[in-house]
């Protein structure tokens, strides 16, 4: 079982998916390559897993699922940038999303971010900036991840602006040992658009670092 915490406080490429209004901003992931942030949690062997481009998405969650007690899959949560685009939200909806060294069926999950469903605290329009990991207490399970915080950008569309702000949301097992690693952030201007997953060699998450997409704008305000 997990405990949830919720805690209240780009462009050379153009994506053509959607129409706007007159007044209406797109944001857009620029097409620059994708910044890394430093890691949070134990270096493993690495695996890049990012967001479509063509897609045009942020990362709004991020869910890691886990067999016999390893944390063996990580599934990104995808979020249209732009609000009136069509793309489909659902975080399983392409394969293309999600690392899996699972040997069995994964079970146990832990998640962090927020919901694809529009909201009145405009939390729809929340992307990941930022995470930190934490640990098993079980000293021989120490490289494990059993917990991921995540940290909040909002991405306006009726102004160039991304917005960084100190919202959270936590994702936990009951054996996370609440010492969490540093939390790394993608610079000012993006959003995190995929991760690089940190491996042991018995194929358990021991870190994640952050892809960030740099974000601009269609359109005149």
């Amino acid at each position: 079982m997990f405990n949830k915490i919720v805690l209240t406080t780009v462009s050379a490429g153009i994506f053509l998916g959607s129409s706007m209004t007159a007044s209406a901003l797109e944001p857009v992931w620029k097409f620059l390559e994708a910044e890394l942030t430093p890691v949070s949690g134990k270096l493993g062997r690495i695996q890049k897993i990012e967001l479509n481009r063509s897609r045009n998405q942020g990362l709004r969650s991020i869910l890691i699922y886990e067999d016999k007690n390893r944390p063996c899959k990580l599934v990104l949560g995808p979020k249209n940038l732009y609000s009136e685009s069509t793309q489909s939200e659902n975080t399983h909806a392409y394969n293309d999303n999600e690392a899996n060294k699972c040997k069995g069926s994964p079970g146990d999950l832990i998640t962090a971010g927020w919901s694809d469903s529009k909201s009145s605290d405009q939390s729809s329009r929340y992307y990941i900036r930022g995470i930190a990991t934490c640990a098993s207490k079980v000293a021989k399970n120490r490289d494990r991840i059993k917990g991921i915080r995540v940290v909040a950008a909002k991405v306006w569309e009726t102004k160039r602006e991304v917005e960084a702000l100190a919202t959270t949301d936590i994702g936990k097992q009951a054996n996370c040992d609440e010492e969490w690693h540093e939390t790394v952030y993608c610079d000012s201007g993006r959003v995190a658009v995929g991760v690089n997953i940190h491996w042991s060699s018995e194929n358990a998450i021991t870190g994640i670092a952050l892809r960030c997409g740099y974000i601009s704008w269609l359109g005149s305000s």
